[in-house]
């Protein structure tokens, strides 16, 4: 079952924030080969309230959080400034809960595309 996804029409308008836009796309999608396509190397990811860092791959690590292949996904909006990025939006997982997220982005350069961390929000709403 394909993830029902709503994007803002200015997500797009910027390389940075079509990237982004892409990778939370794979993510809801579940779709692991887009998301190695687009993440090439192993971003710390700190979950907070959850863990630290993950000891984990990253792809793998998503693959187990509640964020992977839900049912619907909403992008509230995408910010990019400098080296930094953030999205947030709404999703419901594939058992119903209802969660609003946000992840704050540390890219390796301004102009680049490796993601250096990513810190994640997720908050159960309901």
């Amino acid at each position: 079952m394909a993830a029902k996804i709503s994007i803002p029409a200015d997500c797009g308008n910027s390389p940075r924030k079509r990237f982004i836009k892409d990778i939370i796309v794979a993510i809801a999608e579940g779709d692991d080969a887009q998301l190695l396509k687009l993440i090439t190397n192993e971003p710390e990811w700190d979950l907070v309230g959850k863990s630290t860092k993950t000891p984990m791959p990253f792809v793998k690590t998503l693959e187990k959080s509640a964020l992977w292949n839900a049912k619907s996904t909403t992008i509230n909006t995408i910010i990019t400034h400098g080296t930094d990025a953030s999205v947030d939006g709404m999703l419901i997982t594939l058992k119903g809960s209802l969660l609003a997220f946000c992840h704050v982005i540390s890219f390796g350069g301004a102009g680049g595309f490796k993601i250096k961390s990513v810190r994640s929000f997720l908050i159960a709403i309901g």
